[in-house]
């Protein structure tokens, strides 16, 4: 059953794709370009998870794996940065000012080092069956990772100001069920929760950015 729902979230965000590559032609900036590669980060993420029983354990498996793990690090707290060019589109005046932006680069880079640290000091790769998907794991990482979880957190503080502004929630809801999702254990629903919720936050952000274009 897991295949199926991991195959579903890659053509998911694999459809979202051209409707990203749209939007950063009608508004191209660097934050865009950061969410198309996290986007392009959770494709990969998840096709590796619906391929892995196909490619088996061993090597081959854990080397496309890495990827994997680096890009989640690298990438994802570059979310922050996304919402808070969002919510400059949007009008949240105090969000332009060139001190917060800085500010946001230093603790985004902060949360990469830190969850940089904190993933790969006892770094311990182990192959894992659920329901059908064979994927690799860091057996040492805590979960939920905690820098993510600032970063989600942040995005949401971020998708409220957005949300009075200018009246769309949408980026604080895909957030809220990024960060509910990604906080329950794997072993009381699975590793397909989040990245099932990883899917709706990038459906958020695609929503918000499209909306944020119309103002």
């Amino acid at each position: 059953m897991a295949v199926f729902w991991y195959s579903l979230f890659t053509f998911a965000t694999l459809a979202l794709l051209p409707w990203g590559l749209y939007l950063y032609t009608q508004a191209p900036c660097l934050e865009l370009t950061l969410l198309i590669f996290i986007a392009i980060a959770v494709i990969y993420d998840n096709a590796i998870i619906t391929m892995g029983h196909l490619i088996g354990k061993g090597n081959i498996l854990l080397w496309l794996s890495q990827p994997r793990f680096f890009l989640h690090v690298i990438l994802t707290p570059f979310s922050v940065l996304v919402a808070l060019c969002q919510s400059q589109q949007a009008g949240v005046s105090w969000t332009s000012s060139p001190t917060l932006k800085l500010i946001a680069w230093l603790l985004t880079l902060t949360l990469i080092l830190g969850d940089l640290f904190r993933y790969y000091k006892d770094f311990n790769p182990i192959p894992v069956w659920f329901q059908g998907t064979l994927r690799y794991t860091n057996a040492a990482a805590s979960n939920p990772p905690i820098p993510a979880m600032i970063t989600i957190f942040l995005v949401g503080m971020i998708g409220i100001f957005i949300w009075y502004q200018v009246h769309w929630p949408w980026l604080f809801i895909s957030s809220l069920v990024m960060f509910t999702g990604s906080a329950i254990p794997f072993r009381l629903v699975g590793p397909a929760m989040c990245s099932g919720v990883k899917v709706f936050l990038m459906v958020g952000f695609w929503a918000t950015e499209a909306f944020v274009q119309t103002i």
